[in-house]
């Protein structure tokens, strides 16, 4: 790259183009394994354009309970960082979806996707373990034989209120 050069173990996760609100021309924006990178060519008219990088570990980037603190709404991004906040503008919403994510990927080592089955997946372990059902294999069973039955067997289970509720028989 033309103003930033990569460690040995660094690599690129994304590189693209943003607006800070308090200036008028983009800024190129790279995020590294290891680095938050900005890069600003100053246009000159009378002299060489002069080029201003800030660099921000990412390790620097506050986490709560798990999640980095990168907030989008439309095309904005928020960064909150141990010393600081940054605020920037992208093109599109698709811009900072993949910037997002791609942080999301680095800072936790799981997609966006991934840590939201996580969280339905821990929500149905708390069903199971408090009412003692499986709740997975009780949607099966309605998928496979219908919501009366199925239901009428699992109240079967708890005793007579199975044969109040639903007249199921033996």
């Amino acid at each position: 790259m033309e103003h930033y050069n990569l460690d040995e173990d660094e690599v690129v996760l994304y590189k693209g183009d943003v607006v800070f609100k308090e200036k008028t021309q983009s800024t190129q924006i790279i995020l590294t394994n290891k680095n938050l990178v900005f890069i600003d060519v100053v246009k000159k008219i009378f002299a060489h354009d002069e080029i201003e990088t800030q660099i921000y570990p990412v390790n620097e980037i506050k986490m709560y309970e798990g999640v980095p603190q990168v907030k989008a709404k439309s095309n904005d991004v928020e960064i909150y960082l141990k010393t600081k906040e940054l605020e920037f503008g992208f093109q599109s919403k698709n811009e900072v979806y993949k910037f997002r994510s791609a942080i999301i990927k680095l800072l936790t080592g799981k997609t966006g996707f991934e840590r939201g089955a996580d969280k339905v997946k821990d929500k149905i372990d708390v069903v199971n373990d408090t009412f003692g059902v499986d709740v997975v294999k009780s949607t099966e069973d309605v998928v496979k034989n219908g919501i009366v039955e199925s239901i009428g067997g699992l109240f079967e289970k708890v005793g007579k209120i199975g044969k109040a509720m639903f007249g199921k028989k033996k």
